[in-house]
């Protein structure tokens, strides 16, 4: 053997792996494999596609072998292959990098792409090995989500910033309101003082519609007025709390529920002790939350089980929880008054009340509820009947979850 001459086992070294009697079976097991195949020279120049690439990027194998890849890359994209490229082949492999390829109809196909560098014996570049997949469904999900993330956010905003305003701009009239009524209740007493000495020159009925209305249809209204006034305060102030409960950040640790859940029956003690009221407690679980947001879930819940018996039985509440899948659910169980079920989805919007409407309420506890679970990423629900009781369940956010939670 001459020293021009290359030995069989050097040759087959130096050989792409699908040359010879390897190349008809390489190509048609690439053919089958669900996943976009192109190989690389050293130049960058395609040296073999599989069926799926073709199919993806809507070209035939004579119109893509031979020429560089660059010519199937976005003008937005190329840049970033033409500085990367020479890393790569230095590096030896890539995995996961994005790319912008160009169907041939025009339009943009997103791909996910890992190669590794085909060296001989060696150690001599022989040629790039890819793979990719079309993400383009998944980056334009991406895309839309994010828009829509966007506008929630913006609306969001929106929404706070306009219930600080009209929280600010009532609370002002409100406050002369309240000033002014009761400089009529002054100025009607002034009033009833001086007419007396009228009345008495005034016809039996004339003086029976001035008594009435200094003594009974003035002060009426004016405590209309006044009840009216402190409703709308009560309802701003409402507001306003949701506001911050929106905006305030989570401060998320691992918050001990059997603990939390015992603080709020303790402040409950003598309305459980008055209403002889049975409590069972379960064995719940620790859960990553904000403490003072799972303190007035339960708080609001268990307030709200205490407030709705009857008296005609007696009276039972429990409360547990479980984990259940990437979240942990919790339930207050009570055996009141009950919820209709056409009424389950609107008791968790403001100023919504049904039912034993006697109960003191302004309708808020369950939209507090339901915008501090929502921001743990959470659901709440009720399910009742009518003088059958209620339980509403809730759910967080697992531990391994937390990131997620301290981002909302």
């Amino acid at each position: 053997m001459t020293g021009q001459e290359k030995s069989s086992i050097e040759r087959a070294a130096d050989a792409p792996l699908w040359v010879g009697a390897n190349e008809a079976a390489f190509g048609e097991l690439m053919d089958f494999m669900p996943f976009a195949y192109h190989s690389l020279d050293r130049d960058g120049c395609i040296l073999a596609v599989n069926r799926k690439w073709m199919e993806l990027l809507g070209y035939r194998k004579d119109e893509v072998v031979g020429h560089w890849l660059g010519e199937f890359i976005t003008p937005d994209f190329l840049p970033y292959f033409e500085e990367n490229f020479p890393r790569f082949k230095e590096q030896g492999y890539s995995d996961n990098v994005e790319m912008q390829l160009c169907h041939k109809d025009g339009h943009i196909i997103y791909a996910s792409l890992s190669g590794r560098i085909l060296r001989n014996k060696r150690g001599e570049f022989v040629a790039t090995n890819c793979i990719f997949n079309d993400v383009t469904l998944y980056k334009e999900t991406q895309k839309q989500l994010k828009q829509l993330a966007d506008r929630v956010t913006a609306k969001n905003r929106e929404i706070q910033t306009f219930a600080s305003i009209v929280s600010h701009d009532l609370r002002a009239p409100l406050v002369n309101i309240k000033g002014f009524i009761n400089e009529l209740r002054r100025a009607t007493s002034v009033v009833k003082q001086h007419a007396i000495s009228v009345m008495n020159r005034l016809s039996m009925d004339a003086r029976g519609q001035m008594e009435t209305a200094l003594d009974i249809d003035i002060p009426e209204a004016m405590d209309f007025i006044d009840a009216s006034v402190l409703r709308m305060d009560k309802q701003i102030y409402a507001l306003l709390t949701l506001s911050r409960m929106q905006r305030r950040p989570l401060d998320v640790i691992t918050v001990n529920t059997g603990e939390v859940i015992n603080a709020c029956l303790e402040m409950l003690a003598h309305q459980i002790q008055e209403k002889s009221i049975q409590i069972t407690v379960g064995d719940v679980p620790d859960v990553c939350a904000d403490q003072i947001a799972v303190e007035k879930i339960f708080g609001n819940l268990l307030d709200n089980a205490v407030k709705y018996l009857r008296p005609s039985r007696p009276a039972v509440i429990e409360i547990g929880g479980r984990p259940n899948g990437e979240e942990t659910l919790f339930w207050v169980r009570d055996n009141g008054c009950g919820v209709d079920a056409k009424h389950h989805e609107r008791i968790f919007d403001v100023f919504q009340r049904v039912g034993d409407i006697s109960a003191s309420s302004e309708g808020m506890g369950l939209a507090y509820i339901r915008t501090l679970v929502e921001r743990h990423g959470g659901r709440i629900w009720c399910e009742s009947a009518l003088e059958e009781g209620a339980c509403f369940y809730f759910t967080i956010g697992r531990c391994e979850t937390e990131a997620a939670i301290r981002s909302g």
